[in-house]
């Protein structure tokens, strides 16, 4: 219903979550001489990470992203709401799909969602367990596959995922 709704102009939907991105990422993908271990060399010390908050529309069209060096936590994503509630039309109504995640139903978060409605931010919960009805997990997934495999310092790190949201945002 919101969809089609959203097609004819009358509302915007978005989904919404939290995504992780270190320096040295995992790998996912990789091949060795027959017989021979798969084997590359890890960067040693900490692993920086990049986390980031953010929503996008159905088509993945990256909407509101936010990246940080360390934990994020319920007053990030709180701050992160309230500035996109202040940039919503209230007369196009703003519908934001989240999970079932203790950052986006603790009690000061709900507090809030009263006050985003006002401002056209309407939040509604998918089902639990259901991860792959979250549109943005889709697009999370693409930003990591289109990362280098190279280490990257973290303002490296963050220019890179700027770099690749912006051409994620062009070819839609």
């Amino acid at each position: 219903m919101q969809l089609a709704q959203e097609a004819a102009g009358l509302v915007r939907v978005l989904f919404g979550d939290e995504s992780g991105f270190t320096e040295n990422p995992p790998s996912t993908q990789a091949w060795a001489p027959k017989g021979e271990p798969h084997a590359h060399e890890m960067k040693t010390g900490t692993r920086a990470r990049l986390n980031g908050i953010g929503c996008c529309d159905f088509n993945l069209n990256p909407v509101s992203m936010w990246f940080k060096e360390g934990r994020v936590g319920g007053a990030d994503f709180r701050a992160w709401g309230s500035a996109l509630a202040a940039r919503c039309n209230p007369d196009i109504p703003t519908h934001l799909w989240l999970d079932n995640g203790p950052i986006h139903t603790a009690k000061a978060t709900l507090a809030l969602f009263p006050e985003w409605a006002t401002k056209g931010l309407h939040i509604h919960f998918l089902s639990p367990y259901s991860p792959e009805l979250n549109r943005i997990e889709i697009l999370w997934r693409k930003m990591k596959r289109l990362r280098p495999f190279i280490l990257l310092e973290i303002k490296a790190l963050r220019i890179t995922l700027r770099k690749i949201l912006t051409s994620l945002s062009r070819k839609s």
